[in-house]
């Protein structure tokens, strides 16, 4: 991102702040690829209006248009910690006011993914979890939390006093070839260790990115 503003005393914040620089512009285009991949996914099965109250099946899942999340979406493992959802929405996610994803029977946020083809809106005290990739930007009202990771690609990020936590056991592969990597450096790059799956690798020096892991059927 361009610029980081409106932190004040009260924030908690576990980390390090990385605006308009080479960390920054790095995990710009990581978040690209992500999206680009989840998008790229062909053969999901077919979803319109809101998600609230269903219990998918681990899988890939495509809406035409928006996606509402009213009451609770349940993703179910059934006990496999490899368990994955992929959403695609090809406009915009809005979770209502006090909705939630729950996340049952082992099922990890690092396995979940929202690709937003315009922007997301978490409404007031809404508590959910995975990964949202959107093109937009994400806007989190007022109380909302989240177990995972936030991206918005061409917009803003907007927190009001809201709790973002770290995905749940991130899962971890065996490097492979390397698919992406960062123009004249080897800073980072971005590696298949699976069908579907894609492990970011950095020497250690772009903290920001280090560690980031996108994981796609």
């Amino acid at each position: 991102g361009t610029s980081i503003t409106g932190f004040t005393g009260g924030s908690s914040i576990t980390g390090s702040f990385n605006a308009a620089n080479s960390i920054s512009a790095a995990a710009r285009v990581v978040a690209q690829a992500a999206f680009d991949a989840g998008n790229a996914l062909v053969g999901g099965a077919s979803i319109s209006g809101d998600l609230g109250g269903t219990s998918p099946a681990p899988g890939l899942y495509t809406a035409a248009s928006s996606i509402g999340i009213t009451g609770a979406l349940t993703l179910d493992a059934g006990g496999n910690a490899g368990a994955t959802w992929v959403f695609q929405i090809g406009s915009t996610l809005t979770v209502a006011n006090a909705g939630s994803i729950v996340l049952a029977n082992g099922a990890l946020s690092s396995n979940v993914f929202f690709i937003v083809g315009s922007s997301a809106t978490i409404g007031t005290t809404a508590a959910i979890a995975g990964q949202i990739i959107a093109y937009a930007s994400i806007t989190m009202n007022t109380g909302a939390s989240v177990d995972g990771r936030l991206l918005a690609l061409n917009g803003a990020v907007t927190f009001d006093a809201n709790t973002n936590s770290a995905l749940t056991n991130p899962p971890v592969g065996t490097y492979g070839t390397s698919i992406v990597s960062s123009p004249g450096s080897s800073d980072w790059t971005v590696e298949r260790i699976g069908v579907g799956r894609f492990l970011v690798n950095t020497d250690g020096n772009s903290g920001f990115v280090k560690g980031i892991r996108v994981s796609l059927l």
